[in-house]
């Protein structure tokens, strides 16, 4: 996997006070340095200079230059799992998130979300670790299995039979 030396937690988020409130999460309570973009300019910017350097992306939905979730476009392009905390409260949005194969999803409707996320940064970390091995006769049903397990930042290994595990 291209990001199991990957040292840092790219955080984007436009709200200085959740910026502050979820960098203290994840640098002072969880150990794992963090790098900061207010916007998609900045996103761009810091993959530029950082893109190897990231584990897990955190990002906000709506930014003022990308209102749409195109900083979430960005970071599942670059293969870093991503995690989506946002104030947005849709349906059909959080469906279209989970299609474009991102890590995990939450909205920032209570405390408690902020320390999910923070968790969801350690496991991220804890889960590059682990080495899974899936089997099964169905092509489709690994790589589907694989592509699930890997957004979570796992290390896959395939077989089509019990012979080949």
């Amino acid at each position: 996997m291209p990001f199991e030396t990957a040292t840092k937690v790219l955080l984007v988020e436009d709200s200085k006070s959740f910026a502050i409130v979820m960098r203290g999460l994840i640098e002072d309570e969880r150990g794992f340095e963090v790098v900061h973009a207010e916007s998609l300019a900045e996103l761009n910017e810091v993959l530029k200079i950082h893109s190897d350097d990231f584990f897990v992306a955190v990002v906000d939905y709506h930014l003022p230059d990308a209102p749409d979730g195109e900083a979430i476009n960005l970071t599942v392009e670059k293969d870093v799992p991503t995690l989506v905390f946002t104030g947005k409260k849709d349906r059909s949005i959080e469906e279209d998130l989970w299609l474009k194969g991102i890590a995990d999803y939450t909205n920032k409707f209570g405390a408690y979300n902020l320390d999910y996320v923070a968790w969801m940064v350690s496991r991220i970390d804890r889960n590059r670790h682990v080495e899974i091995l899936v089997v099964d006769d169905s092509n489709t049903t690994r790589l589907s299995v694989q592509s699930l397990l890997q957004r979570q930042n796992f290390k896959v290994h395939l077989a089509k039979s019990g012979e080949e595990a």
